[in-house]
């Protein structure tokens, strides 16, 4: 459980994630050898990440460094990727400053341009019957069944701007929007109408520019919606407008949300302009760079199959695993795993069924395998 410095002192090892994994790992590697069942007398790990064990009847054990090395892709014709998500099992939805494209994972390249001009994405939703809403400076697409649709102020009654901010499905006939940057109505696609609902709930005046929303896991109607200045809950079945007091204790230190998450035990994770809020039934903790975070702005957020959280930040990637409502293990990724110096665009990023990361940075599109 200790490891030796570069001076020759033992240290208690920080990586928690690395020292558990030792034994399986040495089970592992000795199963089908002739080393057979021997057993590790002693563990340490250099530098470079290597590991040693020193067995008790065969000598030394080596398994080499196990770094992330991302990869980072540029598209062929130097648009900034802003937002993606996953197509199917070979291709990435993508958008960016001047188009919106499909893109090859195997081909790592751009195979078709499906719209460019003034696309600014803001936000890509896909929803369960398989319909992406392209939230964009120059209208709202609908992608769907390889078609792209635009609703915009030319053939959409009600739109105040052509600049949308995000759409998300309520039901079959209401898409709830927001127009320019907080303007929610609700989006009839049939009628091509929207119905607007700052005049019917006066508390949404209150927020500034309106950043995304989502529906809350097993509750029907209510929608979490963060924006620059406040985090609410949108109830669509009686259109009012909620608060969280486990939220609102933690506004003094920021109240512009970036992203957010909701994670198989139904916490709420909120990630700001100075931290990350995490809401679990009975208490919510803000994690920051003093808890072992690369940065305390939160840009993007998501989640594997071994409920770890990926968090993007303005510097670096992060894991987040948690233990309980209280207590969080947080691994670190950066230049040494292949992570370049620059920030992750906000809600940029989507992660594939085989367990591959995408992640949008001003860059280019970075990948991972985790």
């Amino acid at each position: 459980r200790r490891f030796v410095d570069k001076d020759g002192d033992q240290q208690i090892a920080e990586n928690s994630g690395q020292i558990d994994t030792v034994r399986p790992l040495f089970s592992q590697l000795t199963e089908n050898t002739p080393i057979g069942r021997d057993r590790p007398t002693s563990y340490c790990c250099d530098r470079q990440g290597g590991q040693w064990f020193a067995t008790e009847f065969n000598g030394l054990l080596y398994l080499p460094p196990t770094t992330a090395w991302m990869h980072l892709i540029t598209l062929d014709n130097g648009d900034v990727v802003r937002r993606m998500t996953a197509l199917d099992s070979h291709r990435l939805l993508v958008a960016g400053e001047s188009g919106i494209y499909l893109f090859d994972r195997k081909q790592q390249a751009v195979v078709t341009t499906l719209a460019t001009g003034a696309i600014h994405c803001a936000e890509i939703k896909r929803e369960d019957d398989g319909r992406i809403w392209i939230s964009t400076k120059q209208g709202l697409y609908c992608y769907q069944n390889g078609e792209l649709t635009l609703y915009d102020e030319k053939n959409t009654k009600g739109l105040i701007h052509n600049h949308m901010r995000f759409a998300l499905d309520i039901d079959r006939q209401r898409t709830l929007v927001c127009n320019l940057i907080h303007h929610l109505g609700y989006l009839d696609t049939n009628s091509r109408q929207l119905h607007a609902l700052t005049e019917k709930i006066p508390a949404l005046k209150q927020y500034r520019t309106m950043i995304t929303a989502q529906h809350l896991v097993n509750d029907t109607g209510r929608v979490a919606i963060c924006t620059q200045n406040g985090f609410f809950i949108l109830n669509t079945r009686c259109d009012s407008v909620e608060l969280l007091p486990s939220v609102e204790r933690w506004s003094k230190f920021s109240s512009k949300f970036n992203c957010m998450l909701q994670d198989d035990a139904g916490r709420l994770w909120l990630g700001t302009q100075n931290g990350l809020i995490i809401c679990g039934k009975q208490s919510s903790t803000r994690l920051t760079v003093d808890d072992g975070l690369s940065n305390s702005c939160i840009q993007s957020m998501t989640k594997d199959h071994k409920g770890r959280v990926w968090i993007g930040t303005a510097n670096g990637i992060n894991t987040v695993t948690s233990q309980n409502d209280s207590t969080f293990t947080i691994h670190q990724y950066g230049n040494a795993d292949g992570v370049p110096d620059v920030e992750m665009t906000e809600r940029g990023v989507c992660m594939t069924d085989d367990g591959t990361l995408y992640w949008a940075t001003p860059a280019g599109l970075l990948t991972f395998s985790t």
